[in-house]
């Protein structure tokens, strides 16, 4: 079933949860997230039917050059990645302003934005590598499988006991997002430094770091496959 998805950098989360109570079915609404971050609250709203999508743009990105939301995964052949340019935001704006779609294009590409922003606004620090050999040398370093940019955490574990490639671990995410988002542009391997019992922040629950392989509940079918593919005893699921 294709999914619609639209994000937003907004001041503050509650009006829009209130619009989204009142004008559009629940049965409709897949998913609503909001993250804290320094820059404000960065939601993620995915939806069951492309018309409620495009009723929600309309409303929060007014000044968007197009109101079409495409399935998650496909994107209109003049479709580039969606900022209000025009809109600004002080201390005093109110959501009333055309907000903007938040992305994290400043940050270097091996850290995850989610993390990072959740991390900057708490004050606390955030920490990720570059390869799995960076992380392996690591004592606390940790390989994190994503999609939905961080809605869901597919797999976490411990660097020290991977036994595939790089590429495997690529290829096994491919495998795990083409069973939930099937979304390739919004997932990611991630090596991050996190020590054991930790949480790792992300939607529906986000991860936490253990001895062996923690596996999302909604895949949890496939944990003995997915570990195979961790130990280099197979090449995929």
């Amino acid at each position: 079933m294709p999914a619609y998805r639209v994000d937003l950098r907004v001041e503050d989360p509650k009006p829009v949860f209130a619009w989204l109570v009142e004008h559009v079915p629940q049965t409709s609404l897949v998913r609503r997230i909001a993250y804290k971050t320094v820059e404000g609250w960065y939601m993620k709203i995915v939806f069951a039917e492309q018309r409620d999508a495009e009723l929600f743009h309309r409303k929060w990105l007014p000044n968007a050059p197009s109101h079409l939301v495409p399935p998650c995964g496909q994107r209109t052949s003049d479709e580039t990645p969606e900022r209000d340019t025009n809109a600004t935001h002080s201390s005093k704006s109110t959501m009333t302003e055309p907000p903007q779609i938040f992305r994290a294009d400043a940050l270097p590409e091996h850290q995850s934005g989610v993390r990072r922003m959740m991390a900057d606004a708490a004050g606390e620090s955030y920490v990720a590598v570059t390869t799995l050999d960076h992380a392996q040398k690591t004592p606390d370093g940790i390989v994190i499988l994503e999609g939905d940019d961080g809605g869901q955490i597919y797999v976490v574990v411990p660097a020290a006991i991977v036994r595939c490639s790089e590429a495997t671990l690529h290829v096994l995410l491919e495998d795990l997002d083409a069973l939930e988002w099937r979304d390739m542009s919004a997932a990611r391997v991630y090596y991050e430094r996190r020590p054991m019992g930790s949480s790792v922040a992300g939607g529906m629950g986000g991860a936490v770091v253990v001895s062996g392989v923690w596996v999302h509940l909604r895949l949890r079918h496939l944990e003995t496959d997915i570990g195979a593919v961790l130990n280099g005893a197979r090449a995929r699921l």
